[in-house]
């Protein structure tokens, strides 16, 4: 079933109980993209309403969220990559230490690549040559193009 507004991609499901003396029982059922591994549906139903659902009835209401920025991403692949670049002065205890990382990262988020300051504040990725390992990410459409935001 597919039609000019349609776009076929392989997805994962998931269905898994929630349980605790907190809150009701709760069926949780995810879709994620396999390719881009970006979750885009994830709904919660309470015991009741899921049995009615898979005994046949249908049409029933539930509450979940649809991850738009996910839809966006179908069928990217994401890439990952880790960078070694200077800390001296990144510590989140120093004054602009998280300024200063910020502006560190930036310097490398071209073609869609996305940095995590907090590699660069965290004194477990430096290293004694005064370099921290700084993980990057970006999102690739199957053409190879990167996306960006």
């Amino acid at each position: 079933m597919s039609s000019a507004n349609t776009e076929s991609f392989v997805a994962t499901v998931s269905i898994h109980r929630r349980t605790s003396n907190m809150e009701d029982d709760i069926v949780g059922i995810e879709v994620t993209d396999e390719t881009s591994r970006c979750k885009l549906l994830d709904l919660e139903i309470d015991m009741e309403t899921f049995g009615n659902l898979i005994s046949g009835r249908g049409h029933l209401q539930c509450k979940g969220s649809l991850n738009v920025r996910g839809c966006q991403l179908m069928n990217c692949t994401k890439e990952h990559k880790t960078l070694r670049l200077p800390y001296e002065g990144t510590s989140s205890y120093e004054e602009n230490g998280k300024a200063l990382a910020r502006k560190i990262v930036a310097e490398h988020e071209v073609d869609g690549w996305h940095g995590y300051d907090s590699d660069l504040t965290n004194h477990h990725h430096h290293g004694k040559d005064g370099l921290a390992s700084v993980h990057f990410h970006r999102h690739v459409r199957p053409d190879g193009t990167p996306v960006l935001d």
